[in-house]
C-alpha cells in the first residue's frame, strides 16, 4: 500500500457517501430554520438600543427592570403578563432589559415567519419560504419593533399563529381537524394576555370554527383555559377590584383622552394616512383567503377608527404580515422565470430594501428627540445651583420623572401649577413642548431635538424652551 493511500482518510469509495451525508443535513429543515434563528437573534441582539425611547417602552421596561405592578402602570392595563413573562425570563440570566427585549423581537421575528408559512402553506425551504422569510427578516417595521420595549411583534407572531391554525381548524377534516380546533381557541385565549388588541384579527374565524363544531362546549373550554393562564395569575398579583379599577380607568381613558381613536383624532385624512392599503393578490386563494380577510378586515376597522395609527404605525403590524406573502409571491413567481435580468432586478430590489432597512435600524440606536430632551433636562438641572423647574404636560413629565431627573415638576394642564410658574422668582424653568406662550417672556434660549419620524412617529421633535428668573 503506497504512503498516499494510507495518508488518506477518506477513500475515493467513501467520498461520496460522505457528499451525500452533507447534503441530506442541509437540506433537512431543521438545518433551515436553526440558520434563520441564528440570524434573526443575533442581528436583533446586534442593534438593541439602550434609551429610553418613549413613554409607553418606559413602562415596559420598568415592568421588567423593577416591579411588574398595573397599579402603577408598569405596565399599564391589559398587563401583556406572557409578553413581560417572556421578556422576564431572559432579564434573570442576562441582567439587562434591552438585550433581553431584543432576544424576544429575535424569537418573535423567526415565529412570524413560521405562522406566515402555515397560513400560506409552504415550506421554508422553497423559493417562497425563502422569499418570505427575507421579507420579514428584513422588513424595516418589523425589525424595529423586534428591538423596541414593545409586545407588539410578539402578539402578531401570536395573532398570526392563532390564525393559522384556525384556518387549519376550517379545512381539515377528522381528528386532525378537532385537534385544530382547540390549538386555535386555547391560541387566542392566551393572545388576549400577549396583546388584547390584536384579539379582533382571529375573533371571526374562532366563531366560525366554533359554529362548526360538533362540540363547542371544549372549544369554549379551550379558550377559557387559554385566557385562565394568564388572567388568573394577574388577579392575584394585582387584586381584584384594583384590577378592575384600572381597568375601568385605562379602557375608558384609551376611548375618550389618550388612545389616539376617531373620538380623540376624529381627521379621517390623517387616520388614512396613517394606515396602510389593503388589496386582493394571488398569494392565498379559496376558503383560505376569504376567512384570512373575514378575520383582516374587523381588525383593520377597529385599528383605523380606535387605534392611534395618527402617531402609532405599529399598530398596523398584523396587517402589514399579512401583506409579506403577497411581495414573496411575486418575487417567488419572477425567480422562477430564470431569466437572469429578471433576477438581477429581484436582487437589486432585495438589497435596496435591505438598505432602507440598515439606515433605519442604525437610526434608531440613536436616542430619539425625547430621550435627547431628558438627557439635555437632566443635565441642566444637575448643574443648576438654584431650584429647577419643569414644566410640560403629565405624560413628558412622568417619563421625566421616573427616569429620576432632579426637578420639580409642574403641569401645564393645570391652572395653579401654570401661576406657580408665571410667580417664580428663582432658579430656572425649562418648558418641554412647544408652549412658548406659557410665561410671558421670551425664553434665554431654545433648544430643539429631532428624531427619523420613519423611526418612530411619537414626538419626532420636542422643543425646550429655558427660562432663567
Amino acid at each position: 500500500m503506497s504512503t498516499r493511500d494510507t495518508a488518506s482518510p477518506v477513500t475515493a469509495a467513501d467520498a461520496s457517501p460522505w457528499r451525500r451525508m452533507l447534503r441530506r443535513i442541509g437540506r433537512a429543515p431543521g438545518v433551515a430554520w436553526g440558520a434563520l434563528a441564528v440570524v434573526c437573534i443575533a442581528s436583533r441582539l446586534a442593534t438593541t438600543i439602550t434609551y429610553i425611547e418613549d413613554p409607553d417602552s418606559l413602562r415596559f421596561a420598568l415592568s421588567v427592570a423593577d416591579t411588574y405592578d398595573i397599579a402603577a402602570l408598569q405596565p399599564h392595563f391589559p398587563g401583556y403578563p406572557l409578553f413581560w413573562a417572556a421578556a422576564e425570563l431572559f432579564y434573570l440570566p442576562t441582567g439587562s432589559f434591552s438585550t433581553s427585549f431584543s432576544l424576544v423581537g429575535g424569537l418573535a421575528t423567526v415565529g412570524l415567519v413560521w405562522a406566515l408559512l402555515r397560513l400560506w402553506g409552504r415550506p421554508l425551504r422553497s423559493v417562497d419560504g425563502a422569499a418570505l422569510a427575507g421579507a420579514v427578516a428584513l422588513n424595516p417595521l418589523l425589525w424595529l419593533m423586534a428591538n423596541r420595549y414593545m409586545p407588539d411583534l410578539l402578539g402578531t407572531a401570536w395573532a398570526v399563529a392563532t390564525l393559522a391554525v384556525l384556518v387549519r381548524a376550517w379545512d381539515d377534516e377528522g381528528p386532525s381537524q378537532r385537534r385544530a380546533a382547540l390549538g386555535g381557541m386555547a391560541l387566542a385565549g392566551l393572545l388576549a394576555g400577549l396583546r388584547l388588541s390584536y384579539l379582533p384579527l382571529v375573533v371571526i374565524p374562532a366563531l366560525l370554527v366554533l359554529g362548526r363544531s360538533a362540540r363547542p362546549v371544549r372549544l369554549i373550554a379551550a379558550g377559557a383555559a387559554g385566557v385562565g393562564v394568564w388572567l388568573v395569575p394577574m388577579v392575584l398579583d394585582t387584586g381584584l377590584w384594583t384590577l378592575i379599577d384600572v381597568a375601568w380607568g385605562q379602557t375608558t381613558g384609551h376611548f375618550t383622552d389618550f388612545g389616539g381613536t376617531v373620538q380623540t383624532e376624529s381627521d379621517l385624512g390623517r387616520r388614512l394616512a396613517g394606515t396602510w392599503r389593503l388589496w386582493r393578490s394571488g398569494a392565498l386563494s379559496g376558503s383560505r383567503a376569504w376567512i384570512i380577510v373575514a378575520g383582516a378586515a374587523p381588525y383593520a376597522l377597529w385599528m383605523f377608527f380606535f387605534q392611534n395609527v395618527v402617531h402609532k404605525s405599529r399598530h398596523v403590524l398584523p396587517l402589514l404580515a399579512l401583506l409579506l406573502p403577497v411581495l414573496a409571491a411575486g418575487a417567488a413567481a419572477l425567480w422562477r422565470a430564470r431569466a437572469w435580468p429578471i433576477r438581477g432586478a429581484i436582487l437589486a430590489a432585495a438589497g435596496a430594501y435591505a438598505a432602507v432597512t440598515l439606515v433605519l435600524v442604525a437610526q434608531h440606536r440613536s436616542p430619539s428627540a425625547i430621550a435627547q430632551a431628558k438627557a439635555f433636562v437632566e443635565t441642566t438641572a444637575r448643574t443648576d445651583s438654584g431650584p429647577t423647574r419643569v414644566a410640560s404636560v403629565p405624560l413628558v413629565n412622568t417619563y421625566l420623572r421616573t427616569q429620576q431627573v432632579g426637578a420639580r415638576f409642574l403641569s401645564i394642564e393645570d391652572s395653579s401649577d401654570v401661576r406657580r410658574l408665571r410667580e417664580a422668582e428663582t432658579g430656572r424653568t425649562l418648558v418641554v413642548g412647544t408652549y412658548a406662550s406659557l410665561l410671558d417672556r421670551a425664553p434665554a434660549r431654545t433648544r430643539t431635538f429631532y428624531h427619523n419620524p420613519h423611526v418612530n412617529r411619537m414626538w419626532p421633535k420636542v422643543t425646550v424652551y429655558v427660562y432663567d428668573h
